[in-house]
């Protein structure tokens, strides 16, 4: 959704206890393959130690989050993240992260997300993730031509209740290649002429990942290929999904990196149309081609290709510019359309020595031109990287 964030500027911080092992002082990590670990993690506060060495140093962040859209009027809520070395994962010391955002609005609509990703040991990764939402969005319609689409005036405001719970655990059975099964449930309705699901979807994923660290890559290659059977335990509808996400880090010069990202999806299958909207694969968002509203451009296949110059600045200050290019298409009707581009610039805040940043982003797309136009611009706070 595509939100006006007008106050995120505190940072909170919470030192806390940990019921698992930190990293000590100068403690780097192994980049051996299959280690999907961080350059360097946290390390004690010193005496005298300056806010900057400080903020190295510390788990966990928390960013207090005010935001307004013509669907919610204002929200607040908070979002978080922690990070913490289980001890059966000593040999390779990566950190495992458990994030919780949330949102309320005066509309008396809410949104939670939570995840949870912990590395159990040398071999065994599992990734957990929660969704609750009684939250509205917008809805333009079907396909990739904007005049097809509705107007800003006669857009459709749907609200959705949303609960799903996804679970993937992966298993290293070489160096940097892991495979696992995944299990995704998700029961909605939504005001799309009174629709409902609940799908139990099972499939597997097969994943390459030779970067450097984690959070913010220097260097390697991620590949993740996915496949879902999604069969409808309402309707009894069957329907597939496939995904793959290739993700590339190369280094300039220094700390100047060059980060491109490939992205395809497909909804396979047949089902009512009116269902089949809401699992469409959807352009746009704080992660795949900022700058577009998500779901305003949505069909049963997805291409985008994006590109990031990350550009040091000053200590833990960073920049970064972008730019993405991708469309929505009807593979059982293909149809070619001018493509989608978003582009824009943003600042990032390291808040610790595994690389994770803090990131501040402005985005524009070849759809809206207007320049004056405030809603032309889309705004996003946000913890970690787009990719």
């Amino acid at each position: 959704m595509k939100s006006y964030l007008l106050v995120c500027l505190l940072v909170l911080i919470s030192t806390g206890s940990w019921a698992v092992t930190m990293p000590q002082k100068n403690d780097s990590l192994p980049l051996s393959a299959g280690a999907d670990t961080c350059r360097s993690v946290p390390t004690p506060a010193t005496k005298g130690a300056t806010f900057l060495d400080k903020l190295q140093n510390l788990p966990a962040i928390a960013v207090p989050t005010v935001s307004f859209a013509n669907e919610t009027s204002w929200a607040f809520g908070a979002a978080g993240v922690g990070y913490f070395r289980l001890p059966s994962d000593s040999l390779l010391g990566r950190l495992s992260e458990a994030t919780l955002a949330g949102s309320y609005t005066l509309r008396h609509q809410w949104n939670i997300n939570a995840s949870l990703t912990l590395y159990i040991d040398p071999k065994w990764q599992v990734a957990v993730k929660l969704r609750f939402r009684h939250y509205p969005y917008f809805f333009f319609g079907k396909g990739n031509e904007p005049a097809n689409l509705l107007s800003s005036d006669d857009k459709v405001l749907i609200n959705s209740n949303l609960y799903e719970v996804f679970v993937q655990p992966l298993y290293a059975i070489l160096p940097n290649l892991h495979v696992g099964p995944t299990v995704d449930w998700q029961y909605e309705t939504a005001g799309l002429y009174n629709t409902r699901y609940c799908q139990l979807g099972v499939g597997g994923v097969l994943q390459y990942d030779s970067r450097d660290n984690l959070y913010y890559p220097h260097r390697g290659l991620f590949i993740k290929a996915q496949a879902y059977y999604l069969p409808d335990l309402i309707d009894h509808d069957h329907m597939g999904r496939v995904q793959l996400d290739i993700r590339h880090f190369v280094p300039l010069y220094q700390d100047l990196i060059l980060a491109y990202q490939l992205y395809a999806e497909s909804l396979l299958g047949q089902t009512s149309e009116y269902k089949a909207l809401q699992l469409m694969p959807q352009l746009g968002g704080d992660e795949l081609l900022r700058g577009f509203y998500k779901g305003k451009f949505r069909d049963n296949t997805m291409l985008a290709l994006q590109a990031e110059l990350r550009i040091p600045i000053w200590k833990l200050f960073k920049a970064a510019v972008f730019a993405g290019m991708g469309d929505v298409y009807d593979m059982h009707n293909w149809h070619w359309a001018t493509p989608k581009i978003g582009y824009g610039a943003g600042l990032r805040l390291q808040f610790n020595k595994s690389g994770i940043n803090l990131r501040f982003d402005v985005a524009r797309n070849n759809i809206d031109k207007s320049w004056t136009n405030f809603d032309s611009y889309s705004f996003y706070v946000q913890v970690k990287e787009a990719f």
